[in-house]
């Protein structure tokens, strides 16, 4: 892979992480019970998206300034609470984080803390988006 298509693809990804984080910390809709937001926040939080979590990744760990491109990376989720998690990798890069999460329509994502964490439950298999404390970057999907 080339050093251009690298930084590409870097600052690509690196920009649906920025997007990912401040989806999930944008303030909440001013439409009342009648738009379905609190159905839709009730229905998040009888959820188990722990379970949904879940299981092991594989993916590449996307190059940065300091570090190229890893693939062949896999990383681990591990249920601790019904809306809490550890991920983990034996890459040093990614390390172990443990994250709170919510729903954000066909997605789980990060609930607060500086580790941007999107789970695409749409795709198929599900696609993991992941900066641990926003120093490294993984993409893949669920085995």
């Amino acid at each position: 892979m080339n050093i251009s298509r690298r930084w590409r693809l870097g600052w690509t990804f690196t920009a649906i992480l920025v997007l990912l984080a401040g989806c999930s910390s944008a303030s909440r809709s001013e439409h009342g019970p009648e738009s379905g937001t609190r159905v839709r926040e009730e229905m998040a939080v009888s959820e188990d998206l722990a379970d949904k979590a879940a299981g092991t990744y594989r993916g590449a760990i996307v190059s940065n300034r300091k570090d190229a491109t890893r693939s062949d990376t896999t990383v681990t989720i591990t249920r601790l609470e019904r809306d809490r998690v550890r991920v983990s990798s034996s890459n040093s890069r990614l390390g172990s984080v443990e994250v709170r999460l919510k729903r954000k329509e066909k997605q789980i994502v990060h609930d607060g803390g500086d580790t941007p964490f999107a789970l695409d439950l749409d795709s198929n298999p599900p696609m993991l988006l992941y900066s641990p404390h926003q120093k490294a970057a993984f993409s893949g999907r669920k085995l």
